[in-house]
């Protein structure tokens, strides 16, 4: 590892310098190939990660890179910001964010935004098999936090994977043949031998003021709750009752906004991909695609109301 590597550009910064080098530091869990597999083990659910077909296992893994993982049934670190894991997801995605990136056209990327913007420009043109998609996206996770961080001990496993690799790929994997042969970097005679992805990853927003907008570009798109506290007012202010049933409306209302919120990022998570997601608070979310405003629109409004309704619907 060449001691000359830094980390990336700081985008908070106007001189455009870069981080230092990122290093790992965690009183629990000794690199962060742990952190990733500590999520992963622990994802609220009926299945553990290795069982899922690859598209649930894939999904998993970018959206813990991404910053989302599931914390408990249908909450993130965003839902509940003060529990101890979301600050594990905090802290992991941060890292992420300051490694450099592998081989791409744009300095600007990190480590994490290129894995985002691969795994949606991949996903939407469908070059790859899952499978394969996966297989590089992994080895290049690997790799570059090997390449350009610093964690515990990294120096003493050069050209063998490091126990906590083993625990993340059997986390993800399992240990099955067929599962080690299609996704562990491993070489033909011993030692470790990583893929890379498709360094072309470049994606075009329209902007909002064009008046000819390219179809084949990506559009913003934003789901928000308008007048938020003038609904919680009117629901919950009221001469009817009494002032402390009112103060339990009042959380009532905010707890069931919350959850909405909650439940709409999960669907943009799944669909639209995490890299797809700009804009995440003050009850709003904005994210990009390559479908019209109207479809989208359309996309939103059955989200919102099979959110609100018992009978799913996927109708328009």
């Amino acid at each position: 590892m060449s001691p000359d590597i830094e980390g990336s550009i700081n985008p908070w910064n106007l001189f455009g310098e870069r981080h230092n080098k990122p290093e790992w530091k965690h009183d629990e869990y000794e690199t962060p190939f742990a952190a990733i597999s500590s999520f992963l083990e622990l994802w609220p659910g009926d299945e553990q990660t290795s069982e899922c077909d690859i598209s649930e296992r894939h999904l998993r893994l970018i959206e813990t890179v991404a910053g989302y993982p599931e914390i408990l049934v249908g909450r993130r670190p965003l839902d509940m910001p003060l529990h101890p894991r979301s600050k594990l997801a905090f802290e992991l995605s941060n890292f992420l964010d300051r490694i450099q990136s592998p081989d791409c056209d744009s300095e600007w990327h990190s480590l994490r935004s290129y894995l985002l913007h691969a795994d949606l420009k991949m996903f939407a043109d469908n070059a790859n098999s899952e499978e394969e998609h996966h297989h590089k996206f992994l080895h290049v996770l690997l790799k570059t936090i090997r390449d350009n961080s610093e964690f515990g001990l990294h120096e003493n496993f050069a050209d063998t994977l490091h126990p906590d690799e083993h625990r993340l790929l059997t986390t993800l994997h399992s240990k099955s043949k067929k599962r080690v042969d299609a996704f562990w970097p491993l070489g033909d005679v011993g030692g470790i031998k990583f893929n890379r992805l498709n360094p072309k990853i470049d994606l075009l927003i329209n902007n909002a003021n064009s008046e000819i907008p390219d179809n084949s570009n990506y559009i913003e798109h934003t789901f928000r709750l308008s007048k938020i506290h003038t609904w919680i007012k009117k629901w919950s202010d009221t001469d009817m009752i009494n002032q402390d049933t009112s103060h339990q409306l009042s959380i009532g209302s905010s707890a069931f906004l919350e959850s909405v919120i909650a439940k709409m990022r999960s669907n943009i998570l799944d669909e639209k991909r995490p890299g797809s997601i700009i804009v995440d608070g003050g009850g709003k979310m904005t994210y990009i695609s390559k479908e019209s405003k109207e479809d989208e629109k359309k996309w939103m409004e059955i989200q919102l109301r099979n959110i609100l309704m018992a009978d799913k619907s996927t109708e328009g």
